[in-house]
């Protein structure tokens, strides 16, 4: 059961496939519940100008990835400062190319619904968000940050340092992100180099082993969901990555790239482990949640993840949606709840 499209289009000129920002503003409401109500997120902005004001300039957000999930760090981040900004702030999600080619997504239509708030990431993607000005948040960590598993909680794997080559060739400001309470999407979660490299073979990048290894073995919709972990984001103050490298970057050589992404990583894993002392004490606040359902009523039933992939489709198909579509909808929310039956009719 594929999912419900519409035409992607493209910005002015050559680059990545990126929907026009009324699309964004048409879908992302979908996940405010989501985020304000299961997630409980919160910005935390220490950054004076984006605190103070509604930035003209694009900046590059940096952040800690995690949560052996797909990656609602992300997601949920890019709703939230959208909400903040208004309709105006142009911002999207870059995302590693393997999140985009995994296999089950594609057979659920979700992977194309996901270009809805993501660009893959590269060089010549990145490039062009900051040509046109448009805001980025960029998890260096790649893959191996999202599925570093419990084992290496809140350690910074290695930075990319594409976001190090933008930022000077375009001068933007590098506004770090501290994810807290993010390694918790999908708690108690392990990796395994034998397994992962098994599952590979198919496209997928990893493969948790956890509490949600076995329901997602029986339940489709188990493999996006995540669970109701108490989002923060700390929102640092900018670094000056030009006196950082000290000289133009067309005289920088690849080591001294690679050696000021480096130091980037270091500057934020002693300011994430300073935050998550503040702020990752209490990890899913269950008492918190249950108010928020209680909040919203008999609509409270929206927040739970099997039903997800409804509620996003009927927000996407807007007010004046065919009665046929949103029955389309229903049955693609209804093939992912399926036991078992739900993985071959994907």
């Amino acid at each position: 059961m594929k999912a419900i499209q519409k035409p992607h289009f493209q910005l002015d000129g050559p680059g990545p496939e990126i929907v026009p920002q009324e699309s964004i503003a048409h879908t992302l409401p979908a996940l405010a519940p989501i985020a304000d109500h299961y997630f409980r997120a919160q910005l935390i902005i220490q950054d004076l100008e984006l605190a103070n004001s509604t930035p003209t300039e694009s900046v590059i957000f940096v952040g800690n990835h995690s949560g052996m999930n797909l990656p609602w760090d992300g997601t949920v981040l890019l709703e939230k400062l959208w909400r903040r900004y208004g309709c105006g702030f142009r911002v999207r999600v870059l995302a590693a190319p393997a999140l985009f080619n995994i296999p089950v997504l594609h057979w659920y239509g979700l992977a194309q619904t996901y270009k809805y708030v993501a660009v893959s990431a590269g060089t010549k993607n990145f490039e062009f968000l900051a040509a046109k000005n448009i805001n980025a948040i960029v998890y260096p960590e790649g893959i191996a940050g999202i599925a570093k598993g419990c084992q290496k909680k809140y350690q910074l794997q290695q930075f990319h340092s594409s976001f190090v080559r933008v930022a000077l060739k375009y001068d933007k400001p590098v506004v770090p992100v501290y994810t807290i309470n993010g390694e918790y999407f999908n708690p108690f979660a392990y990796r395994s180099e034998l397994i992962n490299g098994f599952v590979q073979k198919f496209g997928i990048p990893f493969m948790p082993i956890g509490l949600m290894t076995l329901p997602m073995m029986v339940f489709p919709f188990v493999f996006y969901a995540a669970w109701p972990t108490r989002l923060r984001y700390v929102i640092g103050p900018r670094i000056d990555l030009r006196k950082m490298a000290g000289k133009n970057h067309d005289s920088l050589t690849e080591e001294e790239i690679f050696k000021l992404a480096d130091d980037i990583r270091v500057l934020m894993q002693k300011e994430l482990t300073a935050h998550v002392g503040e702020h990752g004490k209490i990890k899913f606040a269950f008492s918190e949640f249950r108010h928020s359902f209680r909040q919203l009523g008999w609509k409270s039933i929206f927040l739970a993840p099997m039903l997800w992939p409804f509620v996003y489709h009927r927000m996407f198909l807007g007010p004046n949606a065919r009665k046929v579509d949103i029955a389309k909808a229903a049955l693609l929310c209804l093939t992912l709840n399926l036991p078992v039956a739900g993985w071959p009719a994907g």
